[in-house]
């Protein structure tokens, strides 16, 4: 997750197409995979994948998902907008 969140911090300033942010991005890429991958290996995995042969836990898992997407996408535009179209400082859209 950090390795994600600094890639997409510092991709603006160190330009999207740099060596060094798509160099994180593949490593977020690379440990999510890993992390994934272990997950469905270890006999006491934090997700037990037996709770995924069910219909609704998995339905329920991807809707889940998508509205936590959509809703982080929601505030993250919100936050931008106060800040780049009607000026708020940082502290004045957060309490906004």
């Amino acid at each position: 997750m950090t390795l994600l969140v600094l890639g997409t911090v510092q991709g603006p300033a160190w330009g999207w197409g740099s060596d060094r942010t798509m160099a994180l991005l593949a490593a977020a890429a690379a440990a999510t995979a890993l992390t994934v991958a272990r997950t469905l290996r270890h006999p006491h995995a934090l997700i037990e994948r037996g709770l995924f042969a069910s219909r609704a836990f998995t339905g329920a898992s991807v809707v889940l998902f998508v509205c936590y997407v959509g809703f982080a996408i929601f505030l993250l535009s919100v936050v931008l907008f106060l800040q780049g179209e009607w000026h708020y400082s940082v502290l004045t859209s957060s309490l906004a």
